[in-house]
């Protein structure tokens, strides 16, 4: 490759890779995503490649996997973060300690989820953005919430709307449980990133985010500081929900519903969608029938071209915030976004 046809700024980033040794993993995954978003379809295919094969093995941490793949079109050495290495996902997803799950805390969670009282209108479900039948997504572009009628993709709004329109896809719930678990690190589901920028913690603290948003789960009538206390008052009046939270978790009926226990059960319930044992599982655990030559083939180009870079590990993500060329209202007009995992991708469109 012609080093001049590349940018003088972008010619200097990569040779600081071999004076920065601090910094060699951050540049590179920058030299990637420059190639990504600024650069032409040819110029970019030719950075990229440069940025993943183009690099002596000796400028990377020792702890940095390289991977030959022999039976690439040409001859590369693959540089492979830690974290990203390929591994077949759990049977369980991690718990905190506080919120172990059990089968009547698991149908109290299930039943939450699909019941339309949580909202402030009374007639949107978590389940309405999250349903099984669309991958547990809602199949749409984008959702809507408090105001419409009908499921997934064929969801309208009833008529005008004075609420702020919902501007981001919903993420599907499958696997949900196994948010930031990379290769090789221990899962924390207490600091598990949730939503698109990450900006919440853990599927407990989670349940409570769509409650409080208006357009979601909240409509006229209700502020948001009263959403989630008015939720739980919605709840704690239904008899059966309080004969159901009691043996939960061990307080007098009236006092087991509580925004804390509500969170609880919602979230063990989430945890509980997972999908193991999937032919890339079976795959990466000894079984070469898994995927068929085909499957294998495209395996070793989503390597070798370097979407393992970023989508790796056991959930194929790196769970960090990266920069793809979306704008928003910010006042810099970026945003920057989570990986999104690509289990479960067939069944989760847009």
């Amino acid at each position: 490759m012609d080093a001049s046809r590349i940018p003088l700024g972008l010619r200097f980033n990569i040779q600081q890779l071999t004076i920065r040794g601090g910094q060699r993993r951050d540049l590179f995954r920058r030299v990637i995503e420059f190639g990504c978003v600024y650069l032409g379809p040819a110029l970019r295919v030719a950075v990229i490649g440069l940025a993943m094969s183009g690099f002596d093995g000796r400028l990377w941490p020792a702890e940095t996997t390289l991977v030959h793949r022999a039976s690439a079109p040409r001859s590369m050495t693959q540089v492979i973060p830690p974290g990203m290495r390929l591994e077949a996902l759990p049977l369980v997803a991690p718990e905190p300690k506080n919120n172990s799950a059990t089968a009547a805390k698991l149908a109290l969670g299930r039943l939450l989820f699909f019941d339309p009282i949580l909202s402030s209108t009374k007639d949107v479900s978590c389940a309405m953005c999250h349903h099984p039948r669309f991958g547990w997504a809602d199949g749409r572009a984008t959702p809507i919430g408090v105001g419409g009628d009908g499921v997934g993709p064929g969801r309208t709004f009833r008529g005008p709307s004075t609420l702020p329109s919902l501007a981001r896809n919903v993420p599907t719930i499958l696997n949900v449980g196994f948010n930031g678990l990379v290769a090789g690190a221990a899962p924390d589901p207490v600091a598990a990133p949730m939503f698109w920028d990450s900006r919440v913690r853990s599927l407990e603290q989670q349940v409570f985010t769509p409650l409080a948003s208006p357009g979601e789960m909240l409509g006229d009538g209700c502020t948001e500081n009263e959403a989630v206390a008015q939720a739980v008052l919605r709840v704690r009046a239904i008899g059966e929900y309080r004969e159901r939270f009691q043996p939960v978790f061990g307080q007098t009926a009236g006092e087991a519903v509580t925004p804390e226990h509500l969170a609880q059960a919602i979230a063990a319930f989430e945890r509980s969608l997972v999908t193991p044992r999937s032919a890339f599982d079976r795959f990466l655990q000894g079984d070469p029938s898994a995927l068929n030559a085909g499957q294998q083939q495209g395996l070793r180009i989503f390597q070798d071209a370097g979407c393992i870079q970023c989508h790796g590990g056991p959930m194929f993500s790196d769970f960090k915030l990266h920069f793809i060329g979306v704008s928003d209202s910010t006042p810099a007009g970026r945003r920057e976004f989570r990986t999104p995992t690509l289990r479960n991708l067939r069944h989760t469109a847009p």
